[in-house]
């Protein structure tokens, strides 16, 4: 009977369903999706959400989800050109 329980707080996902895993460092929670872009982002270079989906097969709008939580956490930096052109950038 106890076995058919589900836990009562499901692990932590982020939007494309990657298990979230709190960082050592900064307590905040990060995922492979957070990875993936990072990794997407050459050092000190501009990069739009579009290239960063089109390279890591990640849907465009959870690039921009993602791109926007990490801003939040300040690991990237974003500059609005226009309403709709964003580049953005790792943090140093």
């Amino acid at each position: 009977m106890w076995a058919t329980l589900k836990p009562l707080y499901p692990e932590p996902t982020d939007m494309s369903g990657s298990t979230l895993e709190r960082s050592e460092d900064s307590g905040q929670f990060t995922s492979d999706t957070d990875e993936k872009i990072l990794a997407a982002m050459p050092p000190n270079e501009p990069v739009r959400a579009r290239d960063i989906a089109d390279e890591t097969d990640i849907p465009r709008t959870t690039v921009n989800y993602n791109l926007n939580k990490l801003a939040d956490a300040g690991e990237v930096e974003k500059k609005k050109f226009h309403e709709r052109r964003v580049v953005w950038w790792r943090s140093e």
